[in-house]
């Protein structure tokens, strides 16, 4: 199957019968009036993509690396390998923002963000999130395992006052101090490490948000029907039965996981701006139906 853009991938994904009909979606709804709108793109465009990269192996090609950094730091070293990881697509910079606004718009609304805020993103990768919050808060800070991710983010957000850029030799926060940041997110980026990694974030997390500040966790949902369809993908397409899987390979997570997770790490879940059931519900937070979205705070007692 040709490779598809985010665009019709969101216009043409066929509901499940279970889950008919569709909810309602106001970031979809919000980005289809965009492109109406923009004069340059048209409902379901689709864009290039390549499977080999420049150096000529494949772009998932477990040889990469066997750890986050090694993989992803390989694979990101070019443009190319960067978005084709990232978007599954090569795209230019205004359509990466074009298309990553309406999130970044709903995460700079659920983390109640304000221009004092301070904020961390973790898992940044090229900056398509932080290019359009950024200019909006009073510091940005763009965290990630990967330094020839990081590379392309400094290229992109420079002249943009506030931002600082951290790579990540592991997976925790180690270098930012206890009760700092206003808002922490992780979008498409616990979706890509095991389950113990994820939760170690979410603890240092919740170290370095101040008491009262907010964080955005996303998921993927292993119990909706599009979700299920992406495992059984990975299952085919990147394990290879003898336990070396590919490192940056899709994990799938349930709502009850998820709950469980941000709970046991001391957080207070914001039902209202969260997407935490097994199927969707009437109104999405998120643009995918199969994504989970946990929106928490931190107690203002700021104690587990």
């Amino acid at each position: 199957m040709p490779l598809k853009s985010l665009l019709t991938r969101w216009l043409m994904s066929n509901p499940n019968p279970q889950s008919e009909p569709s909810p309602k979606n106001p970031l979809l709804d919000r980005m289809k009036e965009r492109v109406e709108k923009s004069g340059k793109y048209y409902w379901g465009q689709t864009w290039k993509g390549i499977d080999v990269l420049p150096d000529g192996k494949p772009v998932l090609d477990p040889s990469r690396g066997e750890d986050y950094g090694s993989f992803w730091g390989d694979v990101a070293k070019t443009r190319e390998g960067a978005l084709m990881v990232t978007r599954q697509m090569i795209i230019d910079e205004e359509t990466d923002t074009f298309i990553s606004e309406d999130v970044a718009d709903m995460i700079h609304r659920v983390l109640h963000l304000t221009p004092d805020s301070r904020v961390l993103e973790v898992g940044s990768g090229t900056g398509s999130l932080a290019v359009s919050i950024a200019p909006k808060v009073k510091s940005y800070a763009l965290a990630d395992i990967s330094a020839s991710m990081l590379e392309h983010a400094r290229k992109r957000l420079e002249g943009i006052a506030g931002t600082s850029f951290h790579h990540l030799a592991r997976c925790d926060l180690r270098e930012f101090p206890d009760n700092h940041f206003d808002g922490v997110l992780f979008e498409a980026v616990m979706g890509h490490m095991d389950r113990e990694d994820s939760y170690r974030y979410m603890l240092e997390t919740y170290r370095v948000l101040k008491p009262g500040g907010r964080a955005y966790f996303q998921f993927f949902n292993l119990l909706h029907p599009q979700g299920f369809a992406e495992f059984e993908h990975t299952v085919e397409k990147h394990c290879d039965g003898r336990g070396r899987n590919l490192i940056s390979r899709t994990r799938f997570h349930t709502p009850v996981e998820a709950r469980s997770y941000v709970t046991h790490a001391g957080f207070l879940i914001d039902e209202e701006c969260s997407q935490l059931s097994d199927l969707p519900g009437e109104t999405l937070l998120h643009i995918n139906e199969h994504a989970l979205v946990a929106v928490c705070r931190k107690p203002q007692e700021g104690h587990r």
